[in-house]
């Protein structure tokens, strides 16, 4: 995915990306039961009991919820609260590693079953099989079983406040939380609010493409002396292409974005209107607070499905990045090409409209709304 994302897709765009790199399926277009058989370290004593493993050819699903319980959901072979949970496995160093197996906030089940408050669901199980001695790994789509009051419709998918603040970790697989310290203050506020400050909304960025545009894949800046040009290169799928956006007058700047399509990926750069060098190279569009002193940029990362964050602090004409993080649990809503719906307010706060990664991907519209404060 680009880095230049205001410029090339919208929301809807984003939420087709989105949606396609899904592992999970939503639909049943599946002709059998996906096995997958791997050989790990042998241990004669450590196996699992087999579960109820599906035709999927006569699979009937009856709804599809989510996870809507912070602390997520535990998986059970039966609907009875005395039943052990179902022990995830995964391959670590050659060897079993093992874990009880629990969905987050946001995890699709596709329902088949629905008996005294449990949820009987389809789900991909993986587990320690033995044969002949050595001990194997075998995943198999099973009905397993989870309480009903831990799972609601997408429109129930809310991101928790105290969710707001925790950071991507490095393993997707891990599910600790780690918080960001320090920065910023994150805080949701409600659609109005939102709606109020937007009425206040600012922008620092001259927009006057209609005065220097691109002219046969060049575009040529004005300098106080001389010209800078930027032509693009290569053609199809190794196409260099650079766009203008605009001027920043308080920082004698211009806006320029590269982007590359042969290695899918792009920056934005603050160019000096003096003599054409390179104040600062940016991953994201950068949006300039009303005083002028902070900047931010702020998009999904669709290969990580997390949402990337900088801050820029700006002292003169110097731009100097600070902070760049992701959060794991929030998405922004983009729903134009220019992210507009994110915006600096004369309070010297930065909002935009947020939704948990399950309603982005489903194409919900239970959005929430972000005051963010910098520190």
């Amino acid at each position: 995915m680009k880095a230049i994302v205001y410029k090339t897709i919208t929301y809807f765009f984003l939420l087709v990306i989105i949606y396609s790199c899904k592992s999970k399926p939503s639909t049943l277009n599946i002709n059998k039961a996906l096995s997958t058989v791997n050989s790990v370290a042998p241990d004669t004593n450590d196996f699992d009991q087999p579960g109820i493993v599906l035709d999927l050819n006569n699979v009937k699903v009856i709804d599809t919820l989510y996870v809507i319980d912070p602390n997520g959901v535990e998986v059970r072979s039966k609907p009875d609260v005395l039943s052990k949970v179902i022990i995830a496995r995964g391959t670590d160093d050659q060897s079993i590693a093992k874990r009880p197996l629990k969905y987050q906030l946001g995890h699709q089940f596709l329902v088949l079953e629905r008996k005294d408050g449990w949820l009987g669901v389809m789900e991909d199980i993986t587990r320690a099989v033995k044969s002949n001695g050595q001990i194997s790994l075998s995943t198999l789509t099973e009905k397993v079983y989870v309480q009903e009051n831990h799972v609601g419709k997408l429109s129930e998918v809310k991101v928790p406040s105290n969710y707001l603040m925790i950071l991507t970790p490095e393993n997707e697989d891990d599910t600790s939380k780690k918080y960001l310290k320090g920065y910023l203050d994150l805080k949701l506020i409600t659609k109005a609010e939102y709606e109020e400050k937007k009425a206040t909304a600012i922008d620092n960025l001259v927009v006057d493409t209609a005065k220097i545009k691109s002219k046969d894949g060049v575009i040529e800046l004005p300098l106080q002396k001389g010209i800078k040009r930027y032509k693009n290169s290569g053609e199809g799928e190794n196409l260099i292409s650079h766009n203008y956006f605009g001027q920043f007058p308080f920082l004698n700047a211009y806006l320029v974005s590269t982007e590359s399509d042969a290695t899918e990926s792009g920056y934005y750069s603050l160019i000096n209107k003096k003599d054409g060098s390179e104040i600062i190279k940016l991953n994201f569009f950068p949006h300039i607070s009303y005083d002028k002193r902070y900047l931010i940029g702020i998009q999904v990362d669709i290969p990580d499905h997390t949402t990337a964050f900088e801050l820029s602090q700006i002292n003169g004409t110097n731009v100097k990045l600070i902070l760049g993080t992701s959060f794991r649990y929030w998405f922004p809503v983009v729903e134009d090409d220019k992210g507009q719906d994110m915006f600096w307010a004369t309070d010297g706060c930065f909002y935009l409209p947020i939704a948990h990664r399950a309603v982005i991907e489903q194409r919900g519209s239970n959005f929430q709304y972000l005051k963010i404060t910098i520190l």
